[in-house]
């Protein structure tokens, strides 16, 4: 087929609109699977209060939780099904209460770490939590994947103690889908810029080629 243009200008345009066909398709790359971070297997599981620490005196201690307002931080841990960020009151069947999914609260100067984990009922709560900034994250097991946002942060301070609905969404990893990347992303970008410099590059020759052959 190329070897019947003679014109280089008609020959760069199909070559340009070549390259920008192929671009999606050289764009494309799987999205990487999702990994969960490691549980600490140190911190304790479920303690009623934020840890004072342990050179306090007995005095002291109770001064501690008498004096420092204490917060509340709820949630509740459910199935997606289809793997859409959404599962609690979604009237999807399947999407369900689970238990067992270890929950890590970490507070904003990271000077304290508390691992809990979700009831028979899908629910678990921190009591007694001390003013902070906390990040709240899902840590499930290799069998589960958090569809939701996997690190939530709940604000417990002295006009907002009780902090609730900090909900996370598992799915089975079995069933959890790897979806390619939207188009037009940074990396499509890129290669479409690739593409049409060189489109135009190769218009730009065939030009200067046309020229030459008219003034020889």
């Amino acid at each position: 087929m190329f070897q019947k243009i003679k014109n280089p200008l008609v020959f760069s345009g199909v070559l340009l609109i070549l390259f920008m066909g192929m671009a999606p398709v050289f764009a494309q790359e799987p999205r990487p699977t999702p990994t969960m971070a490691p549980i600490a297997q140190d911190t304790p599981t479920r303690p009623t209060e934020t840890p004072v620490p342990p050179t306090a005196t007995p005095e002291l201690q109770n001064h501690a939780s008498a004096a420092e307002p204490r917060g509340t931080i709820r949630g509740m841990v459910y199935e997606d099904v289809d793997g859409d960020g959404r599962c609690i009151n979604t009237n999807i069947s399947g999407e369900n209460p689970v238990a067992n999914i270890p929950i890590e609260f970490v507070s904003s100067d990271e000077q304290t770490v508390i691992n809990l984990s979700s009831g028979p009922d899908g629910g678990y709560g921190l009591v007694a939590a001390g003013l902070s900034y906390w990040a709240v994250t899902a840590r499930p097991g290799s069998e589960w994947v958090v569809t939701s946002e996997e690190t939530q942060y709940a604000p417990v301070y002295e006009d907002s103690l009780v902090v609730t609905d900090v909900n996370f969404c598992v799915q089975k990893a079995s069933s959890a889908r790897v979806l390619l990347p939207v188009s037009g992303g940074a990396g499509t970008g890129v290669l479409l810029f690739i593409f049409l410099l060189v489109g135009f590059l190769l218009i730009f020759v065939g030009i200067s080629f046309e020229i030459r052959q008219k003034n020889a």
